[in-house]
């Protein structure tokens, strides 16, 4: 189904319906719209918004000969609880024989995705056989050797987002995604309703063992606040992490997996005093640190419809900024239906400023020409699935 969704290609419903979550479900556009739609197209007549399967939509996409990205179940939540994992391996088995095409599931409900990712990359769900049913087994062969986790080489055609409004929601979900492997994950920051602090999820890093090459020390970027080391069990700076002191003879960071020194140099310092007598001291600093993207995309849009809350762009610019300076993509959706802006009059030395209510011509506030230019900003990850075949 085409959509208006500017972030996506097409729309899919294998399933529709959902039920309020927290404050961003308040005026929830697909509420609105199955209950415009009820008693049509699937819609129950009851009740139109309630949690429906429709399994005769499975095999929609492996019709399409052109590839797009695909926006999965804008009409509902795939990971609802009365969402079966057994119809979940359904959609899952779309997706994968769909490729080259790129599915964006987008949830409120990370925790229950982390769920079945984690045993679908276990090997504990049925998507082999389910894939029987759908299509061609030797396409799910293809895209379950891109789904192998242990290769660290996800379903690289499935994109995994959780949606958010506030910082507390924030804090809730995005822990819950990042436990999900996935070629994509992201984050819908809408409507949104407050500040939020991405900065913890934008970014993260790891120290691998050049013995035993195992990582045995990753944090993410909330350390840099004082999050308590592993290693040395001190809530400090991350410049100040025994991971980057120095390794001396008095002490190395030791790998407390294999227990050598974690950098490997200590063992040939002390293999060259035996074999030359020196007594001197060595000093190194471990340098084997390597820096990860967390989150890879970053959607962000003010709330519209009637009854907008408002939105300071205030909110938008700071989320524009942090992903910036943390090198990952943004897309700016929409202003919303009710922006405010801060107006600011100066006389001589004096700032005065008020807020302003911006009225757009579009309603939604979803034309970028009505934008100031640097909120224009309309990026994607990389498409490595469009651009190199998908899980070939």
């Amino acid at each position: 189904m085409t959509t208006k969704i500017e972030w996506t290609d097409e729309s899919w419903n294998p399933m529709t319906g959902c039920t309020k979550v927290s404050s961003g479900c308040e005026h929830c556009y697909a509420e609105r719209m199955a209950k415009r739609l009820r008693g049509r197209f699937g819609y129950p007549e009851d009740d139109p918004f309630r949690v429906t399967l429709h399994p005769d939509r499975l095999e929609r996409p492996l019709r399409w000969r052109k590839p797009r990205r695909v926006f999965v179940c804008s009409m509902g939540d795939l990971f609802h609880k009365d969402v079966p994992f057994d119809f979940i391996d359904k959609v899952f088995s779309s997706i994968i024989l769909s490729a080259p095409s790129v599915f964006q599931v987008l949830t409120k409900r990370p925790a229950r995705m982390a769920e079945y990712i984690c045993e679908l990359y276990a090997g504990h769900r049925g998507v082999a056989s389910a894939s029987q049913t759908i299509g061609e087994g030797s396409g799910f062969l293809r895209g379950l050797a891109c789904a192998d986790a242990t290769s660290n080489a996800p379903i690289q055609n499935l994109w995994l987002g959780t949606s958010l409004e506030d910082q507390a929601t924030a804090d809730e979900r995005i822990p819950q995604l990042l436990e999900c492997p996935a070629a994509v994950r992201f984050v819908s920051c809408e409507p949104l309703l407050s500040a939020v602090d991405l900065q913890p999820y934008l970014y993260g890093g790891e120290i691998r063992c050049h013995a035993c090459k195992e990582v045995f020390q990753s944090w993410d970027a909330e350390f840099c606040g004082g999050h308590e080391c592993e290693l040395c069990k001190t809530a400090r700076a991350i410049d100040d992490c025994c991971a980057f002191r120095s390794c001396t003879d008095d002490q190395s960071l030791q790998c407390p997996k294999c227990g050598k020194c974690a950098c490997g140099r200590m063992d040939e310092w002390e293999d060259r005093k035996k074999l030359t007598g020196s007594s001197g001291r060595y000093s190194h600093q471990h340098t084997d640190l390597r820096w990860k993207r967390l989150l890879d995309w970053a959607i962000v849009g003010g709330e519209s419809g009637h009854g907008a809350r408002p939105c300071d762009i205030r909110w938008i610019t700071s989320i524009r900024d942090q992903c910036k300076t943390a090198g990952v993509p943004v897309f700016i959706k929409q202003l919303g239906s009710n922006s405010v802006w801060r107006e600011i009059t100066r006389r001589g030395r004096t700032e005065t400023w008020r807020e302003k209510r911006r009225v757009f011509h579009d309603s939604k506030g979803s034309n970028p020409a009505e934008w100031p230019h640097d909120l224009r900003i309309r990026e994607y990850p990389t498409l490595r699935a469009l651009e190199g075949g998908g899980n070939d």
